[in-house]
């Protein structure tokens, strides 16, 4: 019996000795757990530490295009407005001209026709030789005119 004691309490001196060096490396893997997780908590710090303003200064420079684009969108709305306006005053003017120039073409039809009459009227062979008789009187007084003259 006196060995039995003695080998259960080897036994248990084993035991506990791997229990001892079970929980060694459980404190050793913990350890390095809680240091890769602190590590892990710093990276993650400092990336969002350099990160979040940067993110934030694009944020605000895209809102700015934003709004940029906003107003320039609304200029544009306004100039398409304005150059519609001035487009419909434009072809309002036109037809207006138009129907003036169709107005004046009518009222001085008439006048136009009496005038071309007269014009067909004319014998121009008796212009013709009216013009030449009155070259024929007048060359005499030309050249009197020009004997003065020298």
């Amino acid at each position: 019996m006196g060995t039995e004691p003695s080998a259960a309490s080897g036994t248990q001196e084993a035991i506990l000795a791997e229990l001892l060096s079970y929980q060694k490396k459980e404190v050793r893997h913990a350890r390095i757990i809680t240091v890769c997780g602190i590590v892990l908590a710093v990276l993650l710090l400092i990336a969002l530490v350099s990160i979040v303003p940067k993110t934030l200064a694009v944020f605000n420079h895209v809102q700015e295009s934003l709004t940029r684009v906003d107003e320039l969108v609304a200029d544009a709305g306004t100039l398409i407005q304005d150059s519609t306006a001035q487009i419909n005053q434009l072809v309002g003017d036109a037809a207006e001209l138009i129907d003036n120039t169709n107005t004046m073409i009518t009222d001085n039809t008439d006048a136009i026709t009496q005038t071309v009459r007269k014009l067909n009227a004319v014998d121009f062979e008796k212009l013709n030789k009216a013009i030449s008789d009155l070259d024929a009187a007048i060359e005499p007084l030309v050249n009197f005119a020009k004997m003065f003259k020298r």
